[in-house]
Parts: structure tokens; sequence; C-alpha cells
């Protein structure tokens, strides 16, 4: 089978969408599959990984930024006219395309999530102005128009979470919603010097083995709660139960932290909260943690959830994370209402510090088959049935 994957653009250095659609690029490849990644975009160099047995496809896209979509579009409806593909699966609402795979959910539902981050007259502001964006009022519309057309494209959703979107914001029938729930390489998690990594980490933050280590890993940390958790960290540090170890989180990311850290000395915390940086140790960051903590405002399924679940580490996110609906109804993480209702938040972190309750959400991970529920090469699978079911259609 000939298939195209299609992105605005390529570098998966820079993880999300990018470094996903090649894991999986690499995964159908693997199957036997001619496959190739079809971005405006393509950023080479000797430090990004090429998946093995996928061709990339540079269009060169050259516009600016409020003209950057169309164009694409247009370059890539002209390029498909001369290169025959037996499934052209898009990750962006272009206008040709047989799946339709959103992996940060619907466009509507991302915006109205940000502009929910905001407070008071802020707020107003986002509100007022969303439509002033050229570029993303342009994804909106041909998104709108693909959910409409009742001949329109198979929509591939992550989560249920996601297919909820598409109901609630575009009437989508369920019929063209098919659940294909998020993947990750699970390989990295697999091999033996994680272990050794995550111990000489875990002796590096909390060497007498007395602290509940809990991490936020981000390149968003606006839209990951990382202010939120800070907030939230406050409440911890005051209120913390008899049976609980002291928390020390760990912020994880390459983002300037200038802010959270003033936001770290305003409410005391210098000790409490570390700033990390960015690691490319992320299995080890993760195995070596009693717990991540995401307090997400919009995720269709967090891939860093499913690292850590898959780590064997407990999770705490909340309803608007399409990876919450991995807890199992706790039994693998808690999830909260929403990033804004610090006490709940605070509540979690303090119940994930329990040694008894870590141990018993590290447990039942032990004994779970998420390893293979959560892999690419699953994920594969279940699109290639869902290309033959198209097919089998025409």
């Amino acid at each position: 089978m000939k298939i195209a994957i299609v992105i605005e653009r390529y570098n998966p250095l820079r993880g999300g969408a990018e470094r996903s659609s090649m894991e999986m690029a690499s995964a159908l490849a693997a199957l036997g599959h001619c496959v190739s990644i079809i971005a405006g975009r393509v950023e080479i160099g000797d430090n990004i990984p090429q998946p093995v047995g996928v061709d990339i496809i540079d269009l060169q896209v050259k516009a600016a930024r409020s003209l950057w979509f169309s164009i694409f579009d247009r370059t890539l409806c002209e390029y498909l006219k001369s290169h025959s593909f037996d499934i052209v699966h898009s990750i962006t609402p272009v206008s040709n395309m047989d799946v339709y795979q959103p992996r940060a959910g619907s466009q509507l539902h991302a915006l109205n999530r940000h502009i929910e981050q905001y407070r008071g007259l802020k707020r107003l502001w986002k509100r007022v102005t969303s439509n002033c964006n050229r570029a993303r009022v342009l994804r909106l519309k041909a998104e709108g128009s693909l959910c409409r057309n009742h001949n329109g494209p198979t929509i591939a959703v992550l989560s249920n979470y996601v297919a909820r979107q598409f109901v609630n914001d575009y009437k989508v029938s369920e019929s063209r919603l098919c659940l294909i729930r998020n993947a990750i390489n699970v390989q990295r998690f697999q091999n033996e010097s994680v272990a050794a990594s995550a111990h000489a980490l875990r002796n590096r933050f909390d060497p007498d083995n007395k602290l509940a280590l809990i991490v936020h890993v981000s390149e968003d940390p606006d839209r990951k709660g990382l202010s939120e958790l800070i907030s939230a960290m406050a409440l911890v540090c005051k209120q913390q139960p008899s049976d609980a170890r002291p928390v020390r989180l760990l912020a994880v990311g390459s983002y300037d932290y200038t802010r959270y850290y003033q936001q770290v000395r305003k409410l005391g915390l210098d000790g409490s909260v570390v700033f990390f940086g960015p690691t490319r140790e992320i299995p080890a960051m993760m195995k070596m943690a009693d717990a991540l903590i995401l307090p997400t405002w919009d995720d269709a399924c967090s891939r860093v959830v499913m690292e850590a679940l898959v780590a064997g580490t407990p999770a705490v996110s909340t309803a608007y994370n399409g990876a919450s609906e991995l807890f199992a109804q706790g039994k693998y993480g808690i999830e909260i209402n929403s990033p804004a209702d610090l006490s709940q938040l605070a509540d979690a972190i303090n119940d994930i510090a329990k040694p008894a309750q870590t141990e018993q959400f590290k447990n039942a991970l032990a004994s779970s088959d998420l390893h293979e529920s959560l892999s690419m090469a699953r994920h594969a699978r279940e699109l290639i049935d869902l290309y033959n079911s198209i097919l089998q259609k025409r």
C-alpha cells in the first residue's frame, strides 16, 4: 500500500505531532508498506533522525505566515495530481485526503481552550481578537468545511475526548469517527541503560530517598499548566498530611522559565521547585519520578502521560486531557477536573506523595499491558485496518 502522511512542517526534534508522525510513518513502513511524509517545509540536519524506510518529500513552500496554509494546501493538491497514493493521511485540515488525524484535537476546541487559560480582560481580549489571526482562521474554515462535507474524510481521533469535540462542536456523525488511540515508541523505555540513568538522577535530587519527586515535562508550559502547578505546590507545602513525604517538583523543558522562577521566589518555594531545563533522558526522568503532574488546559492525548505510564510512573492530569482516559478510573493515576482548581490539584499531589499510594500505583502499572496497548506498532496496525476499510468502499 502506498501511503502519504501529510504534515505542514517536519522536524522531529521539535517533538509533538512532528515526532509522532515520524514514529507513525516508521511503524507503517515496518509493516511492509510504502510510506512517504509530505511536508510543506522539511528541516534536515545531522541531528535530525530519519525514519527507516520512509521517503521525506519537501514541497518547499515559502510564504508569509498569514498565507502559509493556503499556499501549502494548493501546492499539496498540485503534487497529489501527479503522484498517486492509495491513502492520503493528513495531520492538518487540507483539501485532499482520505484520513484526517488532528493530533492536537479539533482546531475550534483548541482555540476555545486556549482562550479559557486567561482571566478577566485578557480573556475577553483574546476572544475578541481571535479572528485577527488569518492563519488560524484559514485552518478553522478548512476544518469546518471537511466536517460539514458528509462525504469528507474519516476522522481518526486519538481519544474519546477528541471524538466529543467533533460531535459537539461540528455535529459530525459518529460513523465518520474512528478511535485509534495515541501511541509512543515504547522501545525507548525498555533500554537497559534507562534504569542506571534513572538511579543516578534519583541520587542527584533525592540522595536520602526521603522525598516525593514529581516532574512536569513540557515545551508549552502555559498550556500545560505549569503556573497552576507552582501555585498548587504552595498549598502542598502548607498543608501536607503527616503520612506524605515532602514534595520536590522538577520542571523539564527548553522554555524560558524566568517568569516561573519569579513565581517560585514570590511563593517562597526555593528548593521545592527545580528548573531542570531540557533533556533527552525522558525515559530515565520518568522512571526515577514518583509521579508526572500535567495539569493541562488541553491535550488530545498527551504522549508524555503515556510515557510516564509505560515507565511505570503514575500521573496526575485533567479532564481536558484524552490521556486521562488511560487511568482506568484511578488505577494508574488521578484525574482532576480543571487546572484552575488548585485545591483539587494540591490534594492529588498530596495523595500521590504518600508512600503507600505511590506503591499501589506502581504495582498496578507493573502488572499492566500498557507496553502493548500504547505501542506505535499497535497504532500502525489499527491504521492499516482503517485504510483497508476505506479502500474496500471505493
